[in-house]
Parts: C-alpha cells; structure tokens; sequence
C-alpha cells in the first residue's frame, strides 16, 4: 500500500518533532515539502532544516488550499506547534494522512495518543509534558524576528547563558538562528533539563561553549547537555547586514520579554562593526 503522501506531527514543545522530521527526509532521500503550523512570522525550524537538507521545500500555510495528492505529489510533513490542538484542526484531505505523535517515553495517555494513529518515543520528560500539559500553568510564548542582526559572539555567548538559566523567567524551551561576526550562522536548541531530571545538575558560573572563544572552530561539542548549538551549512554573509531569516523563540513562565528583547540589541552590532568585521575576514579568506 503506498503511503501517506501528508504526515501530520504533533506533540510537546522540545520533544523532537523536528529531529524526526529530519531524520525522516534524510533517510528517504528524496524531495519533500515541510510547513510549520504555529511558527507564526519567524519559522526557525524550516529554515533550519532547508540548510541541513538541500531536497526540501519549504511550505506557506496557503499552499495547502492549492495542493493536490496524486502520483506527482512529493512527501509533505506538517509539523504542529504544541499549542495547537490537532483534534481540531482541519486541513484539506486531512483524511488521507499520517498522523504521528512523539512524546516522552513514560507519559501516560494525553490528548496526542488519542488523536495519533502512530506515536514516536522523544526525548523529553514527563515532568516537563506536564507542566505544559497543566491549565494551571499560564506559559509565555515569545518571538522576535531578526533579520539583519549580527551579534557579537561573546555577548551572544553571556546572554544565551543568561536567559536559559532563568536570569529573564524560568525558561523551558528557547531556539533561535543567529547571525555572527564571522559571517556564519548557527542555530540554537535548548530544552531545560532541570525541569526534566529527577535532580536537578549543578549549573555552572559561567557560559559555555563559547562562540567567541576561536571564531575560526567549527566544533561546538563542548555545549552543556541541554543545548545544542548548530552551525548551518550556509555561504558565510560578508557583504553588510544579512537578509537571510534570523529569529529567536522562547516559551517560559513570567518571562520579562522587554529585558529579553533589549539585551539582544545590546548585543548586536553597528554598522561600522559589521563593515569592519567583513573587511577583515574577506582579506584572511583571500
């Protein structure tokens, strides 16, 4: 029987859709299409995934009303955001899907096994499936587009430590595609495993890894568990401010959102900055 040409995912913030995703494209090895319902004006994920995957497409919520499932059609797979609910959601052809749910591998039954036909084991804890399971929680979901900034590594380096250890609100789940001096770009992907350990590990004093530290290393294995830092395999931006899509999104409790957005601006740089910073690598590049 063929399959699904549509898959539907949906599951917890942080869980791992968008690595299954992934790892479903790369493993077939051929075109598909991807879209994001929920990712709003900054869609961190699909353009993260169209640099890791030269055969995909990327998908506009409007494109689906105009698609047509036949022999012609590539794979397609919608990724639900976790505040949607999927039970409710109607999609044209809807019907003729896959619908897949990860989630922790001890969570009990939710509203994603009722609805999934398939459920795929993530990588996240109970305990934080709970918290943002609970009506009693009130999350704050905050996003900032950033295209065009480029920061200063090492201020990058101290605020990214900074807000997902709770300097800004107690943070959850935080990513984002960042443009630095060197011209490269790199994507930020950090679930807060305080929430979902048995006992919480000692934080350090300090942040690392350090993305100041050599900006000509490519190697950021030294990241703490929590996070994962990804440089995208994209042309390096030497010639003023980056049009590429850059963005930040955080999902917390009592999050400050204004000091969050300021400290980000402080850490991008100038014009002048930027010029001289591209001036000198573009005569160490030859």
């Amino acid at each position: 029987m063929r399959s699904p040409l549509l898959t539907l995912v949906a599951g917890p913030p942080g869980i791992g859709k968008t690595t299954w995703i992934r790892q479903q494209i790369a493993a077939a090895g051929q075109p598909a299409g991807y879209l994001n319902l929920g990712a709003g004006a900054v869609p961190l994920d699909g353009t993260y995934l169209a640099a890791e995957l030269p055969n995909l497409f990327l998908w506009e919520e409007a494109d689906l009303l105009d698609w047509e499932i036949d022999e012609r059609s590539c794979p397609l797979f919608v990724e639900l955001g976790f505040q949607i609910d999927p039970s409710t959601l109607s999609l044209p052809r809807v019907a003729a899907c896959r619908r897949v749910a990860v989630l922790p591998p001890a969570a009990t039954q939710t509203e994603w096994h009722d609805w999934a036909e398939e459920v795929v084991v993530g990588g996240m804890g109970v305990s934080l499936l709970a918290m943002v399971s609970s009506e009693a929680q009130v999350l704050d979901l905050w996003r900032s587009p950033l295209t065009g900034q480029v920061f200063d590594p090492a201020s990058l380096d101290t605020v990214w430590f900074e807000l997902t250890h709770g300097a800004y609100g107690k943070v959850l789940r935080a990513k984002g595609l960042f443009d630095v001096a060197d011209g490269r770009a790199f994507y930020f992907n950090f679930v807060n495993a305080f929430v979902n350990a048995t006992a919480a590990p000692t934080a350090t004093s300090s942040p690392s890894p350090s993305l100041s530290s050599d900006l000509s290393a490519t190697d950021l294995s030294a990241a703490p568990p929590t996070t994962d830092y990804t440089e995208l395999d994209l042309p390096r931006w030497l010639e003023g401010r980056p049009t590429r899509l850059s963005g930040v999104e955080v999902l917390g409790i009592g999050l400050d959102q204004r000091a969050i957005a300021q400290t980000l601006k402080d850490c991008c740089l100038d014009d002048e900055a930027i010029a001289y910073y591209q001036q000198q690598l573009k005569a160490s590049l030859g």
